[in-house]
């Protein structure tokens, strides 16, 4: 499995020594890990990742990667030891924030898994998935109006995103905030004109507004003749 990858970077031109100087960076060390571990040989994964560690006692991120590796594995406790560790070299590792997040919501830590997880989007803020995952964990816990918080952030960093205007509009519903709920459906509508589920929960909204309020909503911006006129 090593000669195979020595040679498919072999015939990209580099020679055999010049790879073995690249698997020395950690970053090359954690790639191959992957791959090794993506192969099924999960014992030579582990054994790059901890290489990784080894030779870069002062980064966070080997360290990180291998507790996502553990917790993959299943071995949980070892992997948060591996993220509490990372975070004692660099605290503003926002990658480790986000895998402790989770994996204490995964053990039902809520309240830390929050906690770690808004210090990843505070860190990184426009990353979608730290964005996303505390609006999932905000609409799974009942917060709707939190949840469409970090939804809506998500909406502006990928636009063309479907399943999240989807997902505002039904958590607007579920508020009764009708005018925010035809909104992005008709945002979503925009992207996929044709999806029954969107329109049935459009004509939805249509049927409990009153005339008056069915009046004011035309004069909306972005909305398709199917919500104009249900």
């Amino acid at each position: 499995m090593v000669r195979a990858f020595f040679g498919f970077i072999g015939r990209r031109g580099f020679e055999f020594v010049d790879v073995l100087k690249i698997v020395e960076d950690s970053f090359s060390r954690i790639n191959l890990a992957g791959i090794f571990y993506n192969k099924g040989n999960h014992d030579e994964a582990f054994r790059q990742l901890e290489t990784a560690v080894d030779k870069n006692p002062d980064s966070a991120h080997p360290l990180s990667v291998l507790g996502e590796f553990k917790e993959r594995e299943g071995k949980l406790a070892e992997a948060e030891q591996n993220y509490l560790k990372a975070l004692s070299i660099d605290n503003q590792h926002a990658p480790t924030h986000y895998r402790l997040g989770r994996l204490h919501l995964k053990r039902e830590k809520f309240a830390k898994g929050i906690e770690h997880l808004k210090q990843a989007s505070d860190l990184e803020a426009e990353n979608p998935a730290y964005l996303e995952t505390l609006g999932a964990e905000y609409e799974r816990s009942g917060d709707y109006l939190e949840a469409v918080n970090f939804y809506e952030r998500v909406s502006v960093l990928e636009p063309d995103r479907l399943d999240i205007y989807v997902k505002l509009g039904d958590l607007y519903k579920k508020k009764t905030m009708f005018r925010e709920a035809l909104s992005r459906y008709w945002s979503a509508l925009a992207l996929k004109n044709d999806d029954p589920y969107i329109h049935r929960s459009v004509l939805e909204i249509y049927k409990i507004l009153s005339e008056h309020e069915k009046e004011q909503l035309k004069t909306l911006g972005g909305q398709n003749s199917f919500a104009r006129n249900p």
